[in-house]
């Protein structure tokens, strides 16, 4: 199974490198939809701006909770399922493309968007 960590760290320290995760991104009613998929986290809002703030937020806070408990980041937290990743391969590209998330440490998480 591949490894979000570095191979050249030294033992004892958890630094990862870059993280690149896909989101599919609809819309249900009033309500924005962001759904991850290699880990499967949701949120909600009633704005895209508003959306794409709250899962930068769930992102970093999940890897700066785990990294500060020693722990590779979303290794507990399952995968989606397979009905948001059809949704991601139907969907076109979001037009932000791809969210980077900033100030998560030393992780660079990418996040590639498409709307559903």
């Amino acid at each position: 199974m591949a490894t979000l960590f570095q191979e050249t760290q030294p033992e004892g320290t958890a630094k990862p490198s870059e993280i690149r995760l896909h989101a599919v991104v609809f819309k249900r009613g009033e309500w924005w939809i962001a759904a991850c998929l290699e880990h499967c986290f949701v949120t909600q809002a009633r704005t895209e701006e508003a959306l794409l703030a709250d899962l930068e937020r769930i992102i970093k806070a999940h890897i700066l909770l785990e990294m500060e408990h020693g722990k590779e980041p979303f290794v507990s937290v399952p995968r989606a399922p397979e009905r948001y990743w059809e949704m991601y391969r139907q969907a076109a590209s979001h037009p932000l493309a791809d969210l980077q998330v900033g100030g998560a440490a030393e992780v660079r998480p990418i996040v590639e968007l498409r709307a559903a």
